[in-house]
């Protein structure tokens, strides 16, 4: 699968997508800022990160410099761990932001790891 991200400033949305065609199945939303959105295959091809400055800690105008993105989401029976590392690259240094989320597996969606790495975006 190879995925893209995109950040609108005006909106503080980072969205993370497969480019490939999918079918939409289920959507599930992690907390009131963070949807994970799956297909027929109950594989995760859109991610929605809502309030993205004030989640990664970070102003807006630096989110539009994403460099690289690394995404790993942990489906347990138990749980589901979130892990998000976004790398700016600014004049003058490099700037690593992480976002991290548990929370319990309560609508018990299938077990999966999921894992991307997605670079150069500049």
């Amino acid at each position: 699968m190879r995925f893209k991200l995109d950040y609108d400033e005006f909106s503080d949305v980072l969205i993370i997508f497969n480019t490939k065609y999918w079918i939409f199945k289920r959507n599930f939303n992690l907390n009131p800022n963070i949807s994970l959105i799956f297909d027929n295959e109950n594989q995760i091809v859109f991610i929605e990160i809502l309030k993205a400055s004030r989640l990664f800690k970070i102003d807006k105008s630096s989110l539009s410099k994403i460099d690289s993105l690394n995404l790993k989401i942990t489906i347990t029976n138990e749980v589901i761990i979130f892990n998000c590392e976004i790398i700016i690259l600014t004049t003058y240094m490099l700037i690593s932001k992480f976002l991290d989320v548990v929370i319990c597996n309560f609508c018990a969606l299938n077990q999966q790891t999921f894992e991307i790495a997605i670079y150069n975006l500049n």
